[in-house]
């Protein structure tokens, strides 16, 4: 499981030159008396170095190179979170913390021959024995001492993500990270053979399965959760425009429409008007061909009220 200790090398072999090793991603930094790798490592040493058979270096170069820099991204932020933070860890963390080492780092170095169950349980006694380690090193069972101190870490457990992460299941589905091994038994586990132990391990068997369902079930839902979204809105996103543009077709054509009907309107005015004028025009001449002189104003309005109603007539028939 968690072979970060890659400053040291348990199969003996030497990474390549070519290779930069893990431990320089991992270096401690001054000011604090143990790095990861070095808490990881003594942990490792406590039980017969029984929870690590590979170094990380040796593990991690199973992946291909994006999967390789990815996880040396977030190994070395959880590093980082846990030699700063490591003594303020809940349970929770802690335990979050040591299953995503175990993902990240040794999800390839598993035996093809195990079943799945037995998979699990055996991931499931190294993590047993790495959170041990974790909690007697930073003292995680020792009780906070003053008011103040205790209020505080039980408000900070009662908003824990622990909680809350579940508000947001349908965005990215979380994963079960709690153990049922107690350490005693992990540690003969890894140390006799999980055949030598069996029928202990059957009564934590069915929580152990129950997780490991759920966490698979998990990584399908955020797998096809995350496809649905890269495959599926481009569609609805096309879908998205084309209904905005025939809504903004439709928009328009309601706004141009009154003002075509208007224009229509106005030209048919404009063109009875040319009427009228042309007709009065010939009344006009008319007249005065016949009488020698211009017909007075009021036989000119007299004439244009029996011009409109003349053409009134006209266009009544037509329709």
């Amino acid at each position: 499981m968690f072979l970060f200790f890659l400053s040291v090398s348990f199969n003996a072999g030497a990474a390549p030159q070519n290779i930069r090793r893990c431990a320089d991603f991992f270096a401690a930094p001054a000011n604090i008396k143990l790095s990861a790798t070095e808490i990881l490592t003594s942990i490792n040493d406590k039980y017969s170095r029984k929870l690590f058979s590979q170094s990380i270096d040796e593990n991690i170069q199973k992946s291909s190179a994006l999967a390789r820099s990815f996880k040396l991204f977030k190994l070395k932020r959880m590093f980082k979170n846990l030699e700063k933070n490591g003594s303020d860890f809940n349970s929770f963390e802690l335990a979050n913390f040591i299953y995503k080492l175990d993902r990240l780092a040794f999800a390839e170095a598993v035996d093809k021959n195990l079943s799945r169950n037995e998979k699990s349980i055996l991931s499931e006694a190294r993590r047993s024995l790495v959170n041990e380690g974790l909690i007697k090193h930073f003292g995680l069972n020792n009780p906070k001492s003053g008011f103040l101190k205790k209020f505080s870490q039980y408000f900070s457990q009662s908003v824990s993500w622990k909680y809350w992460r579940w508000s947001v299941a349908w965005m990215a589905m979380p994963k079960l990270v709690g153990l049922s091994l107690p350490p005693e038994l992990a540690h003969k586990i890894l140390l006799e053979g999980l055949e030598a132990h069996r029928t202990e391990v059957e009564k934590y068997l069915p929580q152990i399965k129950g997780r490991a369902f759920f966490n698979l079930f998990s990584r399908v839902y955020n797998t096809a959760l995350v496809t649905a979204v890269f495959s599926i809105v481009p569609y609805l996103m096309h879908d998205l425009y084309v209904e905005q543009m025939n809504l903004g077709i439709e928009q328009a054509r309601l706004f141009l429409e009154p003002l075509l009907q208007n224009s229509q309107e106005m030209a048919q005015m404009d063109q009875l008007m040319k009427k009228e004028i042309g007709i009065l025009d010939k009344y006009i001449e008319g007249y005065q061909a016949k009488y020698g002189l211009l017909p007075t104003p009021e036989q000119i309005e007299a004439a244009k009220v029996e011009i409109k109603a003349a053409i009134k007539i006209k266009l009544a028939g037509a329709h």
